[in-house]
C-alpha cells in the first residue's frame, strides 16, 4: 500500500477506537504524538486550521448546552473531536487535497463514491480560489471586509455566482467526460510510497482500536 492508503486506514481505526468511548487513556494520544512528530513543517498552518474548525465545534457545544446535555458530555465530545481533528490535520494537512481521494481509489472503494468525492473536493478547491480572488478584488477597490451588511451582501452575491457557475461547469464537464470515454471511474496518479512512520501510525491506531474495544466489551 502507498502512504495515503495507510494514513487513511490509520485515521479510520483511530476514529473508530475513540468514537464509542466516554473514557480515555494516556496511550490514546500516542498516534497523535507520532503524527505531529512526523511533521517537518506547517505547524503554523495546522494551528490556524485547528482554531478555525474549533469555531464549528464551539457552535456544536453551544447547541448541546442549550439542549441541557450536561457539561460532562460536552467536554467529552470536545476532547474526542479535537483528538480526531488534530490527527486528521497532522496526517493530511500538509498534503494535496486529493490525497484522500487517491487513498480511497487504492483501497478499492466503489468507483462512483471515489468519483463523487473527487468532484466534491474539486468544487471546494474552486470555491476557495474564488473566495481568495474576490477578497483581493475588494481590497484593490479599497473595500474593507468586516461584520457589516455590505460584506454579507457581497458574500451572498459571490455564493450565488459560484452556484450558477457550478451548474454551467457541470454541463461542460459531462460533455468533456463523454468525449474522453468516461466509464464511471476517475484515474488518479499514485501517491508516494509508504514510509516507516506510516506503518507505525497504522499499527499504533490498530492496537488502540483493539484495546479500546476490548476494554469496552469487558466493562459491559
Amino acid at each position: 500500500m502507498n502512504s495515503s492508503s495507510l494514513r487513511l486506514l490509520a485515521l479510520f481505526f483511530y476514529a473508530l477506537s475513540l468514537a464509542p468511548r466516554e473514557s480515555f487513556y494516556l496511550w490514546d494520544g500516542l498516534p497523535l504524538v507520532l503524527a505531529l512528530a512526523g511533521m517537518r513543517s506547517g505547524w503554523w498552518r495546522l494551528g490556524v486550521r485547528w482554531l478555525k474548525l474549533n469555531l464549528f465545534l464551539a457552535l456544536l457545544a453551544l447547541s448541546l448546552f442549550l439542549a441541557n446535555e450536561g457539561m460532562e458530555k460536552i467536554l467529552v465530545m470536545l476532547f474526542r473531536s479535537n483528538l480526531i481533528l488534530l490527527f486528521t490535520l497532522a496526517l493530511f494537512g500538509e498534503r494535496d487535497r486529493f490525497e484522500a481521494v487517491r487513498a480511497m481509489a487504492e483501497l478499492r472503494f466503489p468507483a462512483k463514491l471515489v468519483s463523487l468525492t473527487f468532484f466534491c473536493v474539486r468544487f471546494v478547491e474552486s470555491f476557495i480560489v474564488e473566495i481568495a480572488g474576490w477578497r483581493e478584488r475588494l481590497r484593490a477597490r479599497g473595500v474593507r471586509l468586516g461584520s457589516n451588511q455590505a460584506t454579507y451582501k457581497g458574500f451572498g452575491y459571490l455564493l450565488g455566482s459560484l452556484l450558477s457557475k457550478a451548474f454551467e461547469e457541470s454541463d461542460n464537464l459531462v460533455l468533456t467526460l463523454r468525449a474522453r470515454g468516461y466509464q464511471g471511474e476517475i484515474l488518479l496518479s499514485s501517491s508516494s510510497l509508504a514510509s516507516f512512520l506510516d506503518k507505525i501510525l497504522l499499527l499504533s491506531s490498530m492496537v488502540i482500536w483493539m484495546a479500546g474495544w476490548t476494554l469496552l466489551c469487558w466493562s459491559l
